[in-house]
């Protein structure tokens, strides 16, 4: 609309982040039950984003800077084992899924008993 020949519009701007480009997951095996740290690399990462795995939401999620993200494993590790898909879903409100995602082992037994013909004595 012109008043006094000066032109006035409305201009309205929306912001939009790049989606996050993953590149790796570390570590890709974990054993079940096991704690520790899970370590996202890519680009795009920003303050609010949150990773899960097995659809279980990590804990304690670090945005270390735009390509690595930190979260603990505490208490989220699967039991069972298998590959679990791994999410990344950010602050507004976008999820980015990984496959395979990461690969849970189950611990080897400590022992193993031999069943055989008993020893002679001596």
């Amino acid at each position: 609309m012109a008043r006094n020949g000066v032109v006035r519009a409305n201009i309205f701007f929306q912001i939009l982040f790049p989606a996050p480009v993953i590149s790796g997951v570390e570590p890709a095996y974990i054993q079940s039950g096991s704690g520790g740290a899970l370590y996202v690399t890519g680009r795009y990462f920003y303050e609010g984003d949150t990773i899960s795995l097995g659809g279980s939401l990590i804990t304690n999620v670090t945005v270390l800077s735009s390509g690595l993200i930190r979260g603990d494993l505490v208490s989220v590790v699967p039991q069972q084992a298998g590959t679990y898909a791994f999410e990344l879903m950010t602050g507004r409100d976008e999820t980015h899924t990984v496959f395979p995602g990461v690969t849970v082992q189950v611990d080897p037994p400590l022992y193993t008993t031999l069943q055989g013909p008993p020893l002679p004595s001596i």
